[in-house]
């Protein structure tokens, strides 16, 4: 697109607008000013950033091992934990069994001596936190999830 007006033309290929104003060709042109408002540097061009990849180790091959079953476990337990009311730092974790698609765990907060249970559900390719307390689920909550041993 060209801007013609009295005795200025510009291209706006690449311009942008600023403050009321267009940038283009280094210069900044407001509308009814006979001299240019200010000049701008043109703005530098920059490389994209290279797509991160993981650098295999020797050890596995290549080939990236999927986490396994206590691993994810653990992770998706502390991060309920974490987002818990008055659960600043998990400071014990346990897991007490894992069957059936179903993990038992203990778990302590703030250096507490007493602390929760949470069983977990296996889901997908994960695991998520379906109850989290004192005792035991209620009913619903078993039935829901189909939750073993109750």
């Amino acid at each position: 697109m060209i801007l013609s007006r009295g005795k200025l033309t510009a291209s706006l290929a690449g311009a942008a607008i600023l403050g009321g104003g267009i940038v283009a060709a280094g210069l900044l042109l407001v509308q009814g000013d006979t001299e240019p408002a200010a000049t701008v540097s043109p703005t530098p061009s920059v490389s994209p950033l290279p797509t991160p990849t993981s650098v295999p180790s020797p050890a596995s091959g290549g080939d990236t091992e999927p986490p396994t079953d206590t691993e994810q476990i653990r992770e998706a337990g502390r991060t309920h934990a974490l987002a818990s009311v008055g659960c600043d730092a998990v400071t014990g974790f346990t897991i007490t069994s894992v069957e059936d698609g179903f993990a038992r765990t203990g778990v302590e907060c703030n250096n507490e001596p007493t602390g929760f249970a949470q069983i977990l559900k296996q889901a997908g390719d994960g695991w998520t936190v379906v109850f989290q307390g004192n005792g035991t689920p209620d009913q619903a909550t078993i039935e829901l999830y189909g939750i073993p041993g109750y």
